[in-house]
Parts: structure tokens; sequence; C-alpha cells
């Protein structure tokens, strides 16, 4: 019986740590989870699929859009989007790409997301191109935008030109 308790003694430290942990993933995997959600981002958008949309933010994410108007929540997001997407940018589609990304935490990520959005009418006039920079947190094994902040480069500000405008 002596025999067991040291020999239970001797083990439980390698036994401990391998119980109630997983193993971590290396930021080259994070960055790859994190590159996912840009490309979900950009996919709802593109099917006009707010809702979609919307679940890739944290409940209390804030949105400062194009316009300066800062949107709270996920349910400010999905509202003003879904509105946008059955109107205005009904013909719209965009392209993204991360221009950097980098680890302010294991859980926390900012980055710099370039955007070109296009019309489907080909109306070269509707052609935007946008910088955002993207606050991201990680919750349980999926990374979530809780802040994002949408900056105009180039086209039309908006509201001063409408499809089918001449």
């Amino acid at each position: 019986m002596r025999v067991l308790v040291l020999i239970c003694f001797a083990v439980s430290p390698f036994l401990v740590p391998v119980a109630g942990t997983t193993p971590k993933r290396s930021n080259k995997e994070e960055a790859q989870a994190i590159q996912k959600v840009l490309a979900d981002f950009t996919g709802a958008w593109n099917r006009h699929d707010m809702r979609a949309f919307s679940e890739l933010f944290t409940d209390d994410a804030d949105f400062v859009v194009i316009s300066g108007k800062h949107l709270k929540g996920r349910v400010e997001i999905f509202t003003y989007h879904d509105g946008l997407h059955k109107g205005v940018f009904k013909d719209r589609q965009q392209s993204s790409k991360w221009n950097d990304l980098r680890f302010i935490r294991p859980d926390v990520a900012i980055g710099h997301v370039a955007f070109e959005a296009t019309s489907t009418s080909g109306d070269e006039r509707l052609k935007r191109t946008a910088l955002a920079t993207v606050v991201l947190t990680k919750r349980g094994r999926r990374w979530l935008i809780t802040a994002l902040q949408n900056t105009l480069l180039s086209g039309p500000p908006p509201g001063t030109l409408s499809p089918g405008a001449k």
C-alpha cells in the first residue's frame, strides 16, 4: 500500500497538466482562424446574408461605418446592414484582404483590412475602396470581431450617388 501511495505522488505532477488543458494553437493557426473570419465576412456580405455577417461580431461589438455612424452591438450591426443590403447595397460585392495583423495578447488581435466594393451593374462610379481597423477577440475557440472602424479611401461618399443616378 505504501508503495502505491508513493507511486501516485510521483506520477501525479505529470497527470494534472494533461487532464486540465487542451493543446494550444500556434500564432500561425490563430492567424489562419482569423483569416477565415475575414473570408466569412466577405462571403456573407456578397451573399447579402446579414444574419451570418452579424454573427461574426461579439454581442457588444462597436462598428463605425464609413459615414461615421457608430453602431453598438450585434443587433444594431445586423439591422443597419440588413437595411442597406435590401436597398442600395443589393447589387454590391466586395473583396478584402488583411494588410497586417498582430496579436496584442493570445486572445486579442488587431489588424487593417483593405476593402474594394463594386456594383454588379458594372457602374464604375459606384466603386469604393476603404481601410478598416479591426480588433478581434477570442471567445472560447472562436475569433469574433469586437471593434471595426471603416474609413472611405475613394469613391462616392455615402448618400451622394445611388444606383441608376445619372
